[in-house]
């Protein structure tokens, strides 16, 4: 609002959207007729997620889990995973996994034998970068260099998400989505900067001329055409049409001797690269998993007297775990920071260990949630007693937490 109020949009040294040199990936959205479109889960409570003002198609994943668990509000009998270890990914991971056993088929692709991919009925070979025929706009939302990657190599029956998904398109005799990605990345190109695949390959990269006061041309993309201060839109579906403050869901466990509040988070950093292998790559030597920044799934920040190296049991009423704590003055005493999504592949399957350090064990997908957007941010309250061995508060929400060493 206050670029908006200041004159300071696409002006140079201001909020500058970028020239867009890509179009986007087609979600083939429109497609569906509305009838299957108001059947995505949670489209009737989400609007912003899942409904009328989705941005592109999704589902409230804890409803879901909910229909693969108990068929409401209708079954879903079948799920496909694109290089998402769920069990790791998702809140309240035993929850996870009890849906997913409730499934009649269960597809995965993916890089590595997950602990996902170990309940699968069907695992197929994903494609690493250097297998890939893909684009890429720099920055993401602005685009302002565009950017051609090109296949180096073909390993085995490796396949892409998108060549996975035009050969069930074929094989389903659909009416879209059977073109090959090539033609696809093309028609992406063209939209955005009038250049086909071939030619971005032979340039390896394009950067449309800089243009400012772009909205002067045709508006910005409000039913109104100007930047909303006040969001018709949200005003339409039933939202605040302004911005407001809401307190926070409080945790019932915040009793008044608590001396110690922790506010518990995962790192969004980590979040892409630990989905399969947690802060992993192969060796070159051995071509299996290394641990190549973190030995050990780290605690940062512990106040309590728990010494650097020290593991401790990190636990709530849903599950425990362990991590290595790393003792820091880098980030607030009163923020406990755990690793997210690891496990052991090195451990015996089908589980690699999946119980022991993963943070989403600990965690709920339970309400409230979000009345736009569905999901809840990762980070919960908690609350404990003082002292360098954390003793368990008597347990009357979903928030307490206990640490001992």
């Amino acid at each position: 609002m206050l670029p908006a109020i200041t004159g300071n949009i696409d002006v140079p040294g201001g909020w500058v959207f970028g020239m867009h040199g890509l179009g986007r990936f087609p979600s083939l959205i429109e497609n569906l007729s509305p009838e299957m479109n108001a059947k995505r889960l949670g489209a009737d409570r989400f609007k912003m997620l899942c409904g009328e003002g989705a941005d592109l198609p999704a589902a409230h994943i804890p409803t879901l889990l909910q229909a693969m668990r108990e068929g409401v509000p209708y079954p879903v009998k079948a799920f496909m995973v694109f290089g998402n270890n769920t069990l790791a990914t998702y809140g309240n991971s035993r929850q996870v996994h009890e849906s997913l056993l409730k499934l009649d088929l269960l597809v995965a692709a993916d890089l590595f034998m997950t602990p996902t991919t170990e309940l699968a009925d069907i695992v197929l070979p994903a494609a690493s970068w250097p297998e890939l025929n893909q684009v890429a706009g720099l920055p993401t939302v602005a685009a302002n260099v565009v950017l051609a990657q090109q296949k180096a190599v073909q390993i085995g029956e490796c396949k892409s998400d998108e060549e996975i998904f035009v050969a069930l398109a074929r094989r389903m005799k659909l009416p879209v989505g059977t073109e090959s990605v090539e033609e696809v990345l093309d028609a992406q190109i063209r939209k955005g900067c009038g250049l086909g695949y071939e030619e971005l390959k032979g340039l390896g990269f394009h950067q449309p001329e800089l243009r400012y006061r772009k909205y002067q041309e045709g508006g910005f993309k409000t039913p109104t055409g100007k930047i909303e201060l006040y969001s018709t839109n949200l005003e339409k579906w039933g939202y605040a049409p302004l911005p407001y403050y809401e307190e926070p869901p409080k945790a019932r466990c915040l009793r008044p001797r608590s001396r110690r509040i922790f506010r518990w988070c995962s790192p969004p950093a980590r979040a892409f690269r630990s989905s399969s292998i947690p802060n992993t790559a192969r060796s070159p030597s051995s071509g299996k998993p290394s641990r190549s920044d973190c030995r050990d799934p780290s605690r940062y920040g512990a106040p309590l007297g728990i010494k650097n190296k020290d593991w401790v049991w990190i636990e709530t009423p849903r599950g425990k775990i362990k991590q290595k704590a790393r003792v820091t003055d880098e980030i607030d005493a009163r923020v406990v920071h755990i690793e997210h999504g690891w496990w052991f592949p090195e451990e015996p399957g089908p589980e690699h260990g999946i119980w022991k350090s993963n943070a989403n064990v600990l965690t709920s997908n339970a309400p409230p949630y979000d009345p736009a957007m569905g999901p809840t941010s990762c980070a919960r309250c908690f609350a404990a007693s003082p002292g360098s061995r954390m003793q368990r508060p008597e347990l009357q929400s979903n928030s307490a937490v206990h640490l001992t060493r």
